[in-house]
């Protein structure tokens, strides 16, 4: 993270500095991304963090704010601002700002602080644990049990949560997950868990046919017909959640911290339903599996976001998508030996994902590749799979 430095003249930050440079470049006007000639950047008004932190920046007609814009859309991606920092903080020097024969700013001065203000002279990232994060979690949970009975037992379970957090990774999981993009304000980040589901049911019964020797019908047959007839047993587990939240990426660009791109920031523009369709369209026209029925719907999307500025950790977990339900069944024969009470051989019939049905794994993608926008590139749930067992208790 680099410094948000402050300038004691205006008491305007680094952050809002970049933020208000952006505001020009990346949204007011869109036609200085041509990055072909320096006249666009003389409308640029002056921003007085770079005036004040950066005079030596000015030159060959400009202001010293014209020409670190200057040196940001011409030697950066869009949206990548810690790029731009590098120049003007750690590889910067001389006492003017220097350009090439085509007027592209090449190199630019430190800042009055020297080199090295804003980004540690030793590192431009590191990682480590910390016990900033916070989260919270609340549900309600509904359980209905019947214990084996009458040769019927079953669960029903309900929970109905909601789970917030500043990072989420699994608690299995190798250190590189639910990093603070900005560890000067950790509260930017707080948003859905990356594991919220809204709604959870899950439900799971056994029921052995009540039919055979013993049984409450036909309990007196003969036990060549009890061989066919009797010892059947039927399972089955069915599971259902509420999607999960995701989001849109700013894409490979590094706005707020060097290490870690940001997720995309909603724009408070409509955002078109979601929609997941087999012959869906994505913005450039494709047919392909898509969250969104029409190329229409998909741009629209896409103008509901935009990337990250400096200081920024964009829309966390903004969005979701589909759920995701499956059954599983077991059908089970015993048979009785008849050469010793309690030997019983078992024949099991598993099967998971029984109707075989193919949830769609989407997501929005990144602004920086918006031609994939919304397309669908898996399935959340395994093919159909079935397995035979034999099973001898004694």
């Amino acid at each position: 993270m680099p410094t948000n430095l402050k300038d004691p003249s205006s008491s305007m930050t680094y952050f809002q500095a970049m933020q208000q440079m952006a505001q020009y470049t990346d949204i007011t006007n869109l036609a200085i991304r041509s990055k072909t000639t320096n006249a666009s950047y003389v409308n640029m008004p002056k921003i007085a963090f770079f005036e004040d932190m950066w005079p030596a920046a000015a030159g060959g007609g400009y202001t010293a704010t014209q020409n670190i814009t200057n040196y940001y859309v011409r030697n950066s991606n869009m949206g990548d601002f810690t790029n731009v920092l590098n120049g003007m903080d750690e590889i910067c020097g001389g006492t003017t700002t220097t350009f090439n024969s085509s007027g592209k700013a090449t190199q630019l001065p430190c800042s009055r602080l020297g080199p090295n203000a804003l980004f540690n002279s030793q590192f431009s990232a590191l990682s480590g644990p910390s016990s900033i994060g916070s989260g919270a979690y609340h549900s309600g949970q509904l359980t209905v049990r019947k214990r084996f009975s009458n040769d019927l037992q079953f669960d029903i379970n309900y929970t109905l949560s909601k789970s917030m957090d500043l990072g989420s990774g699994n608690e299995g999981g190798t250190f590189g997950s639910g990093f603070i993009l900005n560890s000067w304000d950790t509260s930017t980040q707080r948003g859905l868990s990356n594991y919220d589901s809204l709604h959870i049911l899950n439900v799971y019964g056994v029921w052995r046919l009540p039919v055979g020797r013993g049984m409450r019908f036909f309990g007196n047959m003969n036990k060549i017909l009890d061989a066919v007839v009797g010892g059947w047993q039927l399972t089955g587990i069915f599971r259902a959640n509420s999607a999960t939240p995701t989001g849109a990426s700013s894409g490979s660009v590094w706005g707020t911290n060097w290490q870690l791109s940001s997720p995309a920031m909603v724009t408070g523009l409509p955002m078109p339903a979601v929609a997941i369709n087999k012959n869906g369209t994505l913005p450039n026209g494709t047919l392909q599996p898509s969250m969104f029925a029409t190329q229409a719907d998909a741009n629209a999307s896409i103008a509901a976001f935009r990337q990250s500025f400096d200081g920024e950790t964009g829309s966390r977990n903004a969005i979701r998508i589909n759920g995701n339900w499956n059954i599983d069944s077991g059908l089970f024969k015993e048979f009785k030996m008849p050469y010793k009470e309690g030997h019983v051989v078992q024949l099991r019939w598993e099967s998971f994902n029984v109707t075989n049905t193919a949830i769609m794994s989407c997501g929005l993608g990144s602004m920086d590749s918006t031609g994939t926008w919304g397309r669908c590139t898996g399935q959340q749930t395994s093919p159909r799979q079935m397995q035979l067992a034999l099973r001898y208790t004694f």
